[in-house]
């Protein structure tokens, strides 16, 4: 009798799936085909933390691409709303934040479902006004909900 061993075989290694190149997911979890772009007057600007890149449960480009007028970027810090558009901003004062932080609508003297607040949680005069005259909405994905630095001209940041 021979105490020879049957040589191990490992398992052949998994096929990586692949990924969708339009929303980077894995072709399983991709839903692409279903998507289709809203247009809308209001630019969309996702700010994503780099932490946030879950490849399966990531929403962010997902989300960027429903909107015809989307742009996502992926880091912590841009030096003007410009830069991080990719495109010249000839008003930042036009573009809001998007910040579900301590400021709650229902604390506020408001029947409105959406109000512009000031950097200190406080209403805004001119509500209508200020929501007419909205170009773009910047929203901020991950930790803290907030870019580090989004430029000096940004309002909210």
């Amino acid at each position: 009798m021979s105490n020879q061993s049957a040589p191990e075989t490992s398992p052949a290694p998994a096929e990586a799936i692949p990924d969708c190149p339009r929303c980077l997911k894995p072709l399983p979890l991709c839903i692409c085909d279903s998507i289709t772009p809203i247009d809308s007057r209001i630019s969309l600007l996702i700010l994503q933390h780099p932490q946030e890149q879950d490849r399966a449960l990531g929403t962010a480009r997902l989300t960027a691409l429903h909107f015809k007028d989307a742009v996502l970027k992926i880091g912590l810090s841009w030096p003007s709303l410009s830069k991080a558009l990719g495109r010249q901003v000839s008003d930042p004062s036009r573009w809001a934040v998007l910040y579900l932080g301590s400021a709650k609508v229902a604390d506020l003297e408001t029947d409105r479902d959406i109000v512009a607040i000031n950097r200190k949680g406080e209403i805004e005069d001119n509500q209508r006004a200020i929501l007419k005259d909205i170009e773009g909405i910047v929203l901020s994905t991950g930790p803290g909900a907030r870019p580090r630095r989004c430029g000096d001209a940004m309002p909210g940041c």
